[in-house]
C-alpha cells in the first residue's frame, strides 16, 4: 500500500480516537436538577456571598450568567465565581473547552463543569478560601 495511504489512515484512526477520549472526558453529568448551588459551597468553606449579580451568557447554547464575590467574614477580598448555564451538554462542553483555553493563559483562574453549568473562579485574593471552595465544590458534583 501507498506510504501516504498508511499515514492518512494513522492520522485519521488517531484523529478518531482523539475524539472519543475528548467526548469521555471527565465532565459532570448533565442533568437539569444539577444546577450549582454558590452558597451552599461557599458555606462549606466557611464563607458566604457577600454580592451577586447577572449576565448575557453569550456562547451558543448559553441559558443564563451569574456572578457571585465570596469571601470569608470580615475580609475584604475573595474569590469571584461565574456560572454559565447552558441547555445542552455539547453546548457546556463547547464552552468549557473555550473558557478553559483562555485560563491557561490566566494566572489564578479555575474552571469546573458543574451538572449543566461551567463554573469558573477569579480574581482569587484567598488562596486558602480557593481551595476549601473547589473541595466543596467537588464535593457537589463539579468536575
Amino acid at each position: 500500500m501507498n506510504p501516504r495511504v498508511w499515514r492518512l489512515a494513522a492520522v485519521l484512526t488517531m484523529s478518531a480516537a482523539l475524539v472519543v477520549l475528548l467526548a469521555a472526558c471527565g465532565h459532570a453529568d448533565f442533568t437539569a436538577a444539577a444546577t450549582p448551588d454558590i452558597a451552599k459551597a461557599a458555606a462549606a468553606a466557611g464563607a458566604s456571598v457577600t454580592a451577586s449579580g447577572e449576565g448575557k451568557n453569550r456562547y451558543p447554547g448559553g441559558t443564563g450568567a451569574t456572578w457571585y464575590q465570596v469571601a470569608r467574614p470580615g475580609q475584604a477580598g475573595g474569590v469571584v465565581i461565574g456560572v454559565l448555564t447552558f441547555d445542552s451538554v455539547a453546548a457546556r462542553n463547547g464552552a468549557y473547552t473555550q473558557i478553559q483555553f483562555r485560563a491557561n493563559r490566566l494566572p489564578s483562574t479555575v474552571v469546573y463543569t458543574w451538572g449543566k453549568a461551567v463554573v469558573q473562579m477569579t480574581q482569587i485574593k484567598d488562596r486558602n478560601l480557593l481551595r476549601e471552595l473547589a473541595q466543596a465544590m467537588e464535593a457537589a458534583g463539579a468536575k
